[in-house]
């Protein structure tokens, strides 16, 4: 993001402070960049399993698209058709593209 993107957020925080705590506090606002995102996995065990549930459990993040691979793809294919990730990837390249 560049350095007036973050400046605008900053901006728009201070313009919505009337609007939050009475204490003068800004009220916190997303980044832009964090309204969708891409994650990719390589490899995907216990860890990458439970960081994928627990960004898909929250509303927060319903935009966030999730993609994994692994050495022999039955995770990722698991997690596809629980509805955990979005897709799976045939190679690492694909994961992270």
């Amino acid at each position: 993001m560049s350095p007036q993107g973050g400046q605008a957020v900053v901006a728009a925080a201070r313009l919505r402070a009337d609007d939050g705590p009475d204490d003068g506090r800004p009220v916190a606002l997303p980044a832009a960049i964090l309204v969708s995102m891409h994650i990719g996995f390589l490899g995907f065990g216990l860890i990458g399993g439970s960081i994928a549930r627990a960004i898909r459990a929250d509303p927060e993040h319903a935009g966030w698209t999730m993609t994994a691979w692994s050495p022999t793809g039955d995770g990722p294919r698991r997690a596809v058709a629980d509805g955990t990730l979005s897709t799976w990837a045939e190679s690492p390249m694909a994961a992270i593209a």
